[in-house]
């Protein structure tokens, strides 16, 4: 790359679960309106958590359709849609026992994807945020020319470990360290993105497309304000504003960054829910919720294609050209 005259650009995919169909439809409708793929318009993907799933798809040539499919498919069978009082009995278990899921249906949904390719086999720069427990430090997970090594874990075990979302999927092994989701430290991945680009490309100016995962609303039905420990986790709360307030302090600080450095820090804007309708769990794969995410993801992408600061990143000319 010639550091001088080329802009390194960086997409950055939250976290969110089942709510990232929401992030890719969006997606889906921008490759429609500028006959690309998202991969061939960026140097760089990264992605925590469901965005990793997302990002590491997009780096093998999976078009952003088909990864919508996927959710539609795939998202009943590895948070199957049960009854209310089932739910609760899971809830007991996730509360008192183990995990709310174990991982093997979401490890045979991602082989249809990946199979047995390895982090090595992505000659993109992809990078996703884990957190290894053995050692309790944030670690990334790199390749491309973020990477020397020609070797590297399967992409499945990866992606297990950046989905092990604390209470939902159990720690997953790799190599001799037990991992878990990076949004315990990184679910809006942009900065840990930029800071492996930068490493790589001190003299280079950055554009990074920042996308976020549809939000609930947070805190806006508080009637009381002595929680315990069971009704922050029972009604998500605790998670989702733990990765909220993460989110929006990257964001942030991203933004801040931009007075300092040679960076343009894009953030789509994020749809919320309103009162009404505004709790949708992270594993809440039922069709109706799928479609009305499905449609709301759509029709954010209808939006920002017309935002000439979303355009600069899918219009010619593209990186890998």
């Amino acid at each position: 790359m010639d550091k001088q005259n080329k802009t390194y650009k960086i997409l950055s995919i939250d976290g969110g679960g089942m709510r990232g169909i929401c992030t890719v439809s969006t997606l889906e409708v921008l490759e429609k309106r500028f006959d690309c793929r998202t991969a061939d318009c960026f140097d760089m993907l990264c992605g925590t958590s469901t965005g990793a799933i997302i990002t590491a798809a997009l780096c093998i040539g999976v078009k952003a359709s088909e990864i919508v499919e996927f959710f539609q498919t795939e998202g009943p069978k590895i948070f199957p849609y049960i009854s209310w009082p089932a739910r609760c009995l899971a809830f007991l278990k996730q509360a008192l026992f183990k995990s709310k899921y174990d991982n093997t249906v979401l490890k045979a949904s991602l082989s249809q994807i990946f199979g047995t390719k390895t982090i090595a086999d992505i000659k993109l720069d992809l990078c996703i945020p884990v957190f290894n427990m053995s050692q309790g430090l944030p670690c990334v997970f790199k390749s491309g020319s973020l990477t020397h090594s020609s070797e590297g874990p399967m992409i499945v075990d990866i992606l297990l470990a950046a989905s092990a979302a604390p209470g939902y999927f159990p720690i997953h092994p790799i190599a001799n360290s037990l991992y878990i989701d990076g949004g315990i430290w990184a679910n809006n991945p942009a900065l840990a993105g930029l800071f492996e680009a930068m490493k790589l490309n001190p003299n280079t100016s950055f554009n990074i497309l920042s996308m976020g995962s549809i939000e609930n609303a947070v805190g806006d039905n508080f009637n009381h304000k002595s929680l315990s420990f069971w009704q922050w986790y029972r009604t998500e709360w605790l998670l989702e504003s733990y990765f909220q307030a993460q989110s929006k302090m990257i964001d942030s600080y991203a933004s801040a960054l931009g007075n300092i450095l040679p960076l343009n820090y894009v953030r789509l804007a994020v749809p919320r829910f309103t009162e009404t309708n505004f709790r949708i769990e992270i594993d809440n794969a039922s069709p109706a919720t799928l479609l009305e995410l499905k449609r709301l993801g759509a029709a954010a992408g209808q939006l920002e294609a017309d935002n000439p600061q979303v355009r600069q990143f899918f219009q010619k000319p593209f990186p890998h050209n």
